[in-house]
């Protein structure tokens, strides 16, 4: 036998049952994620601790980790800010590195790819700091970072192993939180407080000036609200009352004083006409009482 097909053999069966291993391992089920997230910190920088442009980081964190080898992520900048030359700070246990790419062709969007220092990244945690560029003249106010879950042909993605079929892509990322900078001005905000306190005063006279006022209408409007009027006859006894009101102007306020006054002055001309009718009535009577007492008198003479 030839000693050369021998070992031709023995190395064609090798190869062959190493790809059979490497099939094997390929085929080994990796579960995914689940509610995978990444979120960006927030932070405040006063305008008076700013010497010049200033480099901020904030810190870019991982929830419900499963353990990473590898993972991608793409950071968006308010186009007001820039990212600095070193786009991100790896100096983070567990991290081995970041792979940087621009994306989006403004300068603003980048991808950032994590390595574990190791087999697996393990736990909730930091991940790395982005560095973004402040200038000095950057006016008061939220500038947002923002997570994209693709931008051109990048899209983020988790490896749970360093293994092909354990990559897993944007959809199985259920939160992306972006952060913020936040540029504060405490010199405006005491200008501003101050300015405020000083109008205090002022509101203060206003709403005693209005009080007052509505004071003094209440006090109107009490003064000439109800007229009674009360009207006695022989006939009957009764109480008459003129129904309350409000009046708005001063010509109103007039003419009811003045309807007022002439009650008591039409009563009494009624009155006076009435007496005038009853003196006829009396005197009448009266005569016929003497009429009548004359004739008695004279029939009880005759009778004598």
């Amino acid at each position: 036998m030839d000693k050369r097909s021998v070992f031709g053999g023995l190395a064609a069966a090798a190869i062959a049952a190493s790809a059979v291993n490497i099939s094997i391992a390929e085929a080994v089920y990796y579960p995914p994620p689940e509610n995978l997230g990444v979120s960006a910190g927030s932070i405040e920088i006063e305008k008076d601790s700013m010497n010049g442009d200033i480099v901020a980081e904030v810190p870019l964190y991982v929830h419900n980790n499963p353990g990473f080898s590898a993972i991608k992520v793409i950071a968006e900048l308010d186009s007001r800010l820039s990212f600095d030359t070193n786009v991100v700070s790896t100096d983070i246990d567990g991290i081995a590195g970041v792979l940087v790419s621009s994306c989006g062709g403004q300068g603003n969007t980048f991808s950032l790819c994590f390595t574990a220092d190791g087999e697996r990244f393990q736990g909730d945690r930091e991940i790395g700091r982005l560095r973004v560029n402040v200038p000095a003249g950057a006016e008061t106010g939220r500038y947002d970072i923002s997570f994209l879950r693709e931008c051109g042909d990048e899209k983020i993605f988790i490896d749970t192993y360093n293994k092909r079929s354990a990559r897993f892509y944007e959809e199985y990322f259920s939160d992306l939180e972006g952060g913020s900078i936040t540029v504060t001005d405490n010199n405006a905000v005491q200008e501003s407080t101050g300015a405020a306190q000083e109008q205090e005063p002022v509101r203060g006279e206003a709403a005693e000036e209005t009080v007052t006022s509505e004071a003094a209408t209440v006090q109107v409007q009490t003064e000439s609200a109800v007229i009674m009027t009360a009207v006695t006859t022989q006939k009957d006894t009764a109480l008459k009352t003129v129904v309350p009101e409000v009046y708005d102007s001063p010509e109103e306020q007039a003419a009811t004083a003045a309807a007022a006054e002439e009650i008591p002055e039409q009563t009494a001309d009624k009155e006076k006409k009435h007496n005038s009718m009853l003196v006829p009535v009396i005197i009448a009577v009266l005569l016929e009482l003497g009429t009548a007492i004359v004739l008695i008198l004279r029939r009880g003479g005759r009778s004598k």
